[in-house]
C-alpha cells in the first residue's frame, strides 16, 4: 500500500506532466486545449496543496519535524515557496483567459514563459522534499 507521501508524489508528477503539456499546447498555437488543461491542472494542483496542508497535522505528524535540520528547512522553504509561485502562475494564466481573445496572448506571454520554470523547480524540490523527509539517503 502507498502511503500518503508516495500518493502526493505520484499526483505531483502527473499535474507537472499535465502543465508542461499544456504550455507545449500554447507554444502550438492550441490555446482552448492549453486553458482547459490548465485550469484542471491549477484546480487539482489547489486540492491536492490543501490536503497536504490540512493532511500533515491530521495524520499525526509533527511539523517540528519539517523544521528540525537546516536542511529540512530550506527543503521546506524551497517547496513550499515554489509550489506557490507556481499555483500563482497556473492561476493567473486561467484567470485571465478568455476564449477568442487576441488580447489573452499579449497579457500572459511572460507568465506562460516562467510558468513551466516554476513548475519544474516545485517539483524537483518536492521530490527532494520527499528523500528529505521520508529516506534515510541525507540523513
Amino acid at each position: 500500500m502507498l502511503s500518503f507521501h508516495e500518493i502526493n508524489l505520484l499526483m505531483q508528477t502527473l499535474w507537472t506532466s499535465l502543465a508542461v503539456v499544456s504550455i507545449w499546447l500554447r507554444s502550438k498555437g492550441r490555446y482552448f486545449l492549453h486553458e482547459v488543461t490548465m485550469t484542471v491542472v491549477v484546480g487539482a494542483a489547489l486540492i491536492s496543496f490543501s490536503s497536504v496542508l490540512l493532511m500533515a497535522p491530521m495524520s499525526g505528524s509533527s511539523l517540528q519535524g519539517y523544521f528540525s535540520t537546516p536542511l529540512r528547512v530550506a527543503v521546506f522553504t524551497l517547496h513550499g515557496g515554489s509550489s506557490m509561485a507556481a499555483l500563482i502562475a497556473g492561476a493567473w494564466l486561467v484567470a485571465l483567459w478568455r476564449p477568442h481573445s487576441t488580447a489573452f496572448l499579449a497579457r500572459t506571454d511572460k507568465v506562460a514563459q516562467v510558468a513551466p520554470f516554476l513548475w519544474i523547480l516545485a517539483y524537483t524540490a518536492g521530490i527532494l522534499a520527499f528523500f528529505v523527509y521520508q529516506t534515510t539517503i541525507f540523513g
